[in-house]
């Protein structure tokens, strides 16, 4: 992959998020580029272990990937790995990709732009990580990712009546609880508690993540 997303960001965020290339301030976006920069860093390096099966994957395959994959959401089709893969070896680009390697792209496609950690397990020892396989369509696979919140029936209805003020913030929390903040780059570890160690996981990628969220909200209004 290119060394740096820097000059290539806007472009990749016309793609990750359906907007106009220019339509946005990069600059708001800074710590997703040093997020995405990081990602292609380790790839150029050999790190993650999963680099040497993947084959020459650049900014413009990766935009490829996820734009063939918006395609099949915006029109509510279930976007299935095989179909998409078959698809993707019809692809110039994608010529000299075997399937595992194509696997693999599309498996960092998807954590570029969905900021999760989906990979083969054989590549994530020792870390959480998630596989989209042949199995499930990708809407089912990212759907089961995120379950419903529980209902506590029999808890008192007062414990929910508790607002956090306005001027609540992180720091405060750290200095009032005593809680420690790991910063994720995984969108489903997000305010996961480790009670016993108090580190609380949180995801630092705001900006980036109302970005997909109103791609989302558009995509449901213009079906």
């Amino acid at each position: 992959m290119s060394k740096s997303l820097s000059s290539t960001l806007g472009a990749t965020l016309a793609t990750f998020l359906n907007i106009q290339e220019g339509e946005t301030n990069p600059d708001g976006f800074s710590e997703f580029r040093d997020y995405y920069d990081r990602t292609c860093a380790a790839l150029n390096e050999g790190d993650p272990p999963e680099a040497e099966s993947m084959g020459p994957v650049r900014d413009d395959h990766i935009r490829i990937i996820v734009d063939l994959v918006s395609k099949e959401i915006i029109y509510g089709r279930p976007c299935q790995r095989k179909i998409l893969r078959e698809t993707l070896e019809k692809v110039s680009q994608f010529n000299s990709h075997t399937e595992d390697s194509i696997n693999r792209a599309v498996d960092l496609a998807l954590r570029l732009w969905l900021v999760l950690n989906i990979r083969d397990d054989d590549f994530a020892p020792g870390i959480h990580s998630i596989q989209w396989d042949d199995s499930k369509s990708l809407q089912a696979f990212i759907a089961s990712q995120f379950p419903k919140p529980r209902q506590f029936k029999e808890l008192s209805e007062k414990m929910f009546d508790f607002v956090l003020p306005d001027n609540f913030t992180i720091v405060k929390l750290k200095r009032y609880s005593g809680i420690k903040i790991d910063w994720t780059y995984d969108l489903s570890e997000h305010l996961d508690l480790d009670k016993d160690h108090r580190i609380l996981k949180v995801f630092p990628l705001k900006a980036y993540m109302y970005g997909l969220r109103k791609r989302s909200e558009s995509s449901v209004d213009g079906k």
